[in-house]
């Protein structure tokens, strides 16, 4: 029998530190788009955590609801939340028996073997599919910009890495990668925001609009005026508001924030005009290009390193550690010598290909301005004017590359002989993940 494709459709499963995606093969979107972030309630009558997932799981206000994520570097560390989260998609979202559908799940470059297997084997199990098969999320990019051979730079939500794909397969010894992501990126808006300045002499508050009872209209810069619905402070969890906060902050980023096409400098950066921004709370204010612009530093200009390394990198997955080498936060380096180091470990016949299809992926490549100025420090590093970026002009090409590779790849006819059934599953073991997803 043949799985996939036109005759059982196929699902594609596309699990990040942030958010996960799931949706169908030959479709350009997911179906499914939810945050990573699980919340649990302990239930005092059974003395059992309840799990809540998707937007109006995580984002709604309930009482003790601790937030959690269950992924670290794109990797399962939590696996009895993700079976709440493929539940919930599966069942809530895309209301399918997937005991009718094969299921191809990205996984990134650096993911362990355990983690893999374990992932088949509750799909095989639990949720009785046709067929699986696995495929790299770095190549997935690669295909779904149309390439074979390509230098993708994912900046996702932990970490910015650097993969070289060759001919369809990823190149893993050459891989570099750093805890640098969007994270971090929110750390230092958030620090940007509480800092107060000439113009602002107190801190930013930056409550959500969950813990908002009422709030008055204040003229530009004037000190809000508001009211915090009290029993919603007493009983939110720690992490539930620290979350809301960040939600504020990364509203804050996509709004206002960007990156400086050229060399960063306070006279270059005002010179891109102000943007104005209301926060939750009711404060208004205004953001001179030197002030918005200028948390994106951290991705690249070692100075601005220097200053967010004290935040500390985000948790790493103990249980079953990444495969290669995470370059510590204290020895990080700007993006674009990450991009040189990678190319300097090919061979001289790749190198120019690489070169000439570099691939920009991730949420934070959204920024304004984000591809511009890599390729500007890229060139300027290297001395070499050949690179060639490959930036979808959708963002949502971006954002959902590797769902869209593997929405291409499970389409495709010939892909259908490559699926790991159920009964080979069994006949083989885990090993046949192994043979045939390389």
């Amino acid at each position: 029998m043949a799985y996939g494709g036109d005759e059982v459709n196929a699902i594609v499963l596309d699990m990040g530190t942030y958010s996960t995606r799931i949706g169908y093969a030959g479709e350009d979107l997911p179906k499914v788009n939810m945050p990573a972030t699980y919340g649990s309630v302990l239930d005092p009558d059974t003395g059992l955590f309840k799990h809540y997932v998707g937007d109006e799981g995580v984002n709604i206000y309930r009482p003790k609801m601790r937030l959690s994520n269950p992924m670290r570097e794109g990797m399962i560390y939590e696996w009895n939340a993700v079976e709440d989260v493929l539940n919930y998609a599966f069942h809530s979202q895309l209301r399918c028996n997937t005991a009718d559908h094969p299921i191809l799940f990205t996984e990134p470059p650096w993911n362990n073997k355990w983690n893999r297997e374990h992932l088949a084997e509750i799909l095989f199990e639990k949720y009785q599919i046709p067929a699986t098969f696995v495929v790299n999320n770095a190549v997935c990019s690669a295909f779904s910009a149309g390439k074979g051979t390509a230098l993708v730079v994912d900046v996702g939500q932990d970490i910015s890495s650097v993969t070289p794909v060759v001919d369809g397969y990823a190149l893993t010894k050459s891989i570099q990668r750093q805890p640098i992501g969007m994270s971090l990126l929110t750390n230092t808006a958030y620090m940007t925001l509480t800092t107060p300045t000439l113009e602002r002499v107190d801190a930013i508050e930056l409550h959500s609009h969950q813990l908002i009872s009422s709030k008055k209209p204040m003229g530009y810069n004037a000190k809000p005026i508001y009211t915090l619905r009290q029993d919603r402070l007493l009983n939110a969890d720690q992490s539930w508001r620290n979350q809301m906060s960040r939600r504020v902050v990364e509203d804050w980023i996509e709004v206002c924030s960007g990156a400086l096409e050229t060399t960063f400098t306070v006279e270059e950066a005002d010179k891109k005009g102000t943007k104005f921004y209301e926060f939750p709370t009711g404060y208004q204010a205004i953001f001179k290009g030197s002030e918005r612009l200028h948390p994106a530093e951290i991705f690249f200009n070692s100075s601005a390193l220097n200053r967010i390394r004290s935040y500390g990198p985000p948790p790493i997955a103990e249980n079953h550690p990444s495969q290669g080498r995470m370059i510590p936060l204290q020895e990080a380096l700007p993006l674009q010598n990450l991009i040189a180091h990678a190319l300097d470990l090919q061979d001289i016949d790749v190198r120019s290909s690489l070169m000439q299809n570099v691939v920009l992926v991730g949420g934070g490549s959204m920024l304004p301005g984000f591809q511009e100025r890599l390729l500007f420090e890229v060139s300027n590093l290297t001395r070499n004017k050949n690179y060639k970026f490959h930036i979808p002009t959708v963002p949502w090409e971006r954002r959902f590359s590797s769902f869209l590779g593997g929405s291409i790849l499970a389409s495709l006819g010939t892909f259908h002989q490559l699926w790991v059934s159920r009964e080979e599953w069994n006949e083989f073991g885990p090993d046949i993940l192994a043979q045939r997803c390389k």
